[in-house]
């Protein structure tokens, strides 16, 4: 008696290569969970090349995900509020003593608040809840509210930053200010764009 020999058809050929080719065009590593989550921000780039480090801890979690964003976002405002902080308490060698306060002391300020409203939203969004908890949208917008609040205190911050130099130049003085003005900038503008990306994820959540 010959044994049967199995002989797979084209249809369970075509549905065994479709399989396949659908496995592999699936995202197999967390980076690639990232690297789609990042394209509706703002600044997708930053938004990879800083969370990518996070990858094994968020896997495959939107909400983890959010919550690395805004980690991140709330530890570069505190370490921008204290180098801003201690910069408005002594000016450096060679910088006007009457002008370098002046805008790093407002930067201080909407800096240090910029941190407590991501710090407000970080809790907010331990405790978000199910999706379709009862409060579950409240606290989305909280969440929303406070990180819009953050990015006003950063831009208030530079729009001081900006002020000030625009008004040394008109005056003819330039220097140690100036630079001081690049470097803070700088630093604030970083604080913002990673500010502005967790904005973005948070506002994925809602869907």
């Amino acid at each position: 008696m010959k044994r049967s020999v199995f002989k797979p058809t084209l249809s369970l050929l075509i549905t065994a290569l479709h399989f396949s080719f659908s496995i592999a065009a699936r995202p197999t590593t967390p980076n690639s969970f990232i690297i789609a989550s990042c394209k509706p921000t703002s600044y997708p780039a930053v938004c990879i090349e800083s969370l990518s480090g996070y990858a094994p801890a968020i896997r495959r979690s939107p909400r983890l995900l959010t919550r690395a964003a805004l980690l991140l976002s709330a530890t570069r405002a505190r370490e921008t509020f204290a180098y801003i902080s201690t910069l408005s308490s002594r000016p450096p060698h060679g910088a006007s003593v009457h002008s370098a306060p002046g805008a790093l002391q407002d930067c201080s300020t909407t800096m240090s608040d910029s941190a407590d409203n991501l710090q407000r939203s970080m809790q907010q969004l331990r405790h978000l809840g199910r999706p379709n908890g009862p409060s579950f949208t409240m606290r989305l917008e909280n969440v929303q509210t406070w990180l819009s609040a953050a990015l006003t205190d950063q831009s208030m911050c530079l729009m001081s930053l900006l002020q000030e130099e625009s008004l040394a130049t008109e005056n003819g003085r330039r220097g140690a200010n100036n630079r001081l003005h690049w470097v803070t900038r700088k630093k604030v503008v970083e604080v913002s764009r990673v500010t502005s990306n967790a904005l973005a994820l948070v506002n994925e959540l809602a869907w």
